[in-house]
């Protein structure tokens, strides 16, 4: 209890679950009161009392999560949790407590009074998150699908993202679930007319779960290079709104209670301006899902044969992603460095995630614009060298930023290891060197320091989720960095050059947008690497 207190304190939180994880701590203290096993010069009669009432319990627990949850249009928020928290508690309520103690634990290094070593934090949060996955299996078994059910889903997909790597079967699996689950509810449709008793804070939390589930299935897909399992020809495409429903003092992470309390870049007056929208997780939701529709868009282009051929089609698209950037607002966008930005740290980490997802898709569309995938453009050069800038200020500010939506090895995996690699071909390609020359130490840089915060360990260990793909990633920029730096650089002819590189292509049987462990062990295969 007080690790996931203290986690709350700080200004994280479940970003779907949110409004129900300080209940989730008060009704599961209670359940646990009534667990409590008896001591150990405890009679036999009393012994015996004590394991009937566990088994009360845990009956009573069944009982609970079998039972429909009502409501109606005028229904206040705490009358819809009375349902579900002290004795009415519910598997799905217990499976987010597990949940977020989990989502503490990976957040929190050291806690001294559950784990002191990286060994024993990683093995309890794993007993955590078994814990989670029996609540969430019970719930699956009795069949009754509701709301609560499918946000347990949605975080326990996270969660599990973060202890078996997204690259993991485990992981892709369960998205597969949850998104079979949100067809099943019917949340791909206009949800404020599924029932007309429904109140308007579940409406709310309805639309923020379809647009976090539609919004990590498309992030999966370019990660993993798959096909997108939701596609919006066959959704309603709906949004949360920016409206604060009362949900007590768990809505949204600590930073929220202070608002407003942020600063307008170039106006700190703007701090007491309470029209702002606040930087919250139904922000994060918000700005995450219209970048999504819009990399769905990408994907879909990408997919055509000669899409470098198309540039009206990449064009409008930059076009639209240029106007989605402006329509942000202001305080939500950008405009300097992390370190000079004035904010707290969960926006500071709202900024930076949202930075990244705008600069993602410039980056798949000057993918998308190139003849010769091995030789980035202008275009390209100049968002990977963003997009890398930002993802090694995330890395090495990491204590001074909190979750608000991503965390930061996703970021890292997502953002930061595609830019690197077409910065890495750039060196290689003595032609590009030559030809962006003034970008070049800001390249070598960040490359330089990326490879060091890695090869650290001091938040990327062996053995955790990702890391194979990480370990291979800088052995290969350490090679590409020896190269450029060290060793005597190949001069080959102009007209012999296509000769030279023939055969060697990093995308081989890849797609464009695929940087996982291939397209690295194909690029520690580039010719001038082999010499």
């Amino acid at each position: 209890m007080p690790l996931v207190r203290s986690w709350l304190e700080r200004g994280a939180n479940l970003p779907l679950a949110g409004p129900f994880v300080i209940h989730c701590l008060e009704s599961v203290e209670q359940w646990r009161q009534l667990l409590n096993p008896v001591s150990d010069n405890a009679t036999s009669h009393e012994t015996l009392r004590s394991s009937a009432s566990s088994a009360a319990c845990v009956k009573g627990l069944v009982t609970n999560t079998q039972k429909l949850i009502f409501m109606r249009q005028d229904m206040r928020p705490q009358e819809y949790l009375g349902q579900m928290l002290g004795y009415n508690l519910r598997g799905e309520i217990l499976g987010l407590f597990f949940t977020a103690a989990a989502r503490a634990t990976y957040d929190t290094a050291y806690f001294s009074n559950l784990y002191t070593t990286h060994e024993e934090r990683c093995q309890f949060m794993k007993s955590l998150v078994a814990l989670g996955d029996c609540c969430l299996e019970t719930c699956l078994e009795l069949d009754c699908l509701n709301d609560l059910q499918l946000i347990l889903q949605y975080e326990n997909f996270i969660v599990h993202s973060q202890v078996d790597g997204d690259q993991s079967y485990r992981s892709w699996r369960r998205m597969g679930d949850v998104a079979s689950s949100l067809f099943a509810m019917g949340y791909h449709e206009k949800v404020d007319g599924l029932s007309s008793e429904t109140p308007p804070f579940i409406i709310d939390l309805r639309k923020a779960c379809f647009a976090r589930i539609y919004t990590l299935d498309k992030n999966l897909a370019i990660f993993l290079g798959r096909p997108p399992r939701i596609v919006k020809e066959y959704c309603h495409f709906t949004l949360p709104s920016t409206t604060v429903h009362s949900w007590g003092p768990s809505h949204f992470s600590s930073t929220e209670k202070l608002m407003p309390s942020l600063t307008e870049w170039g106006n700190p007056q703007a701090a007491n301006d309470s029209s702002l929208e606040p930087f919250n997780y139904t922000a994060d939701t918000r700005c995450a899902a219209l970048f999504a529709l819009l990399k769905e868009e990408v994907l879909q282009l990408l997919r055509k044969r000669h899409v470098a051929g198309n540039m009206d089609a990449i064009n409008e698209l930059r076009g639209r992603v240029e106007k989605q950037w402006a329509d942000l607002p202001a305080h939500f966008r950008l405009s300097s460095s992390l370190k000079d930005c004035r904010v707290n740290p969960f926006e500071r980490d709202f900024l930076a995630g949202t930075r990244l997802d705008y600069l993602h898709i410039h980056f798949l569309l000057a993918l998308a614009s190139q003849q010769k995938s091995f030789e980035p453009n202008e275009y390209l050069l100049a968002v990977a060298v963003e997009m890398l800038s930002i993802t090694v200020e995330v890395i090495i500010l990491r204590d001074e930023l909190v979750n608000s939506g991503s965390c930061l090895i996703w970021k890292v995996s997502q953002f930061g290891l595609p830019a690197a690699g077409v910065l890495s071909m750039t060196l290689l390609d003595s032609a590009t060197t030559h030809n962006f020359s003034t970008s070049r130490p800001k390249i070598v840089q960040t490359l330089s320091v990326l490879v060091a915060e890695v090869e650290t360990g001091s938040w990327m260990q062996a053995g955790e989720p990702n890391f194979a793909l990480f370990n291979r990633a800088t052995r290969t920029i350490q090679s590409v960095l020896h190269y450029v730096l060290v060793a005597r650089p190949i001069v080959v002819p102009s007209d012999v050059n296509d000769g030279f590189l023939e055969g060697w292509d990093p995308y081989a049987s890849l797609q464009p947008w695929d940087f996982e462990l291939d397209f690295w062990a194909n690029l520690a295969e580039h010719p001038t690497l082999l010499n």
